[in-house]
């Protein structure tokens, strides 16, 4: 069995593409694992779920998605990249930034995340 459950905060506004098959959304989801540390997880729709994504999900926006962890790669520059990706079939809206205590908020962010990207 192939399944995931998170909870937390959006990175920033989802991007949104039109595909043959369909809208695709994508957009980074941060994770609290310690007080201090925070994890990031590419988040990807399609469908239904990527229709509601672009309605009502925002930077900030606190979320629990469930879906499947799904791994890629692809050759840029004759290098190899390897993608993790969070493939989601069902998505809640738990609440919005401005309803969130401060202890609520995820850790800082890994140093590759620039710091206007943060939604927090």
């Amino acid at each position: 069995m192939n399944k995931v459950i998170l909870v937390g905060y959006v990175g920033k506004d989802p991007e949104i593409k039109t595909l043959d098959s369909g809208k695709k959304a994508s957009f980074s989801l941060a994770t609290r694992v310690k007080k201090d540390e925070s994890v990031w997880h590419n988040i990807v729709a399609f469908g239904n779920v990527a229709d509601v994504i672009e309605r009502y999900i925002h930077k900030g926006s606190l979320l629990a998605v469930t879906g499947e962890i799904r791994y890629r790669n692809y050759e840029k520059d004759n290098v190899r990249k390897y993608i993790t990706e969070i493939i989601v079939n069902n998505i809640e809206m738990l609440g919005k930034k401005e309803d969130r205590k401060p202890d609520d908020l995820p850790a800082e962010a890994p140093t590759e995340a620039p710091a206007d990207d943060l939604p927090f």
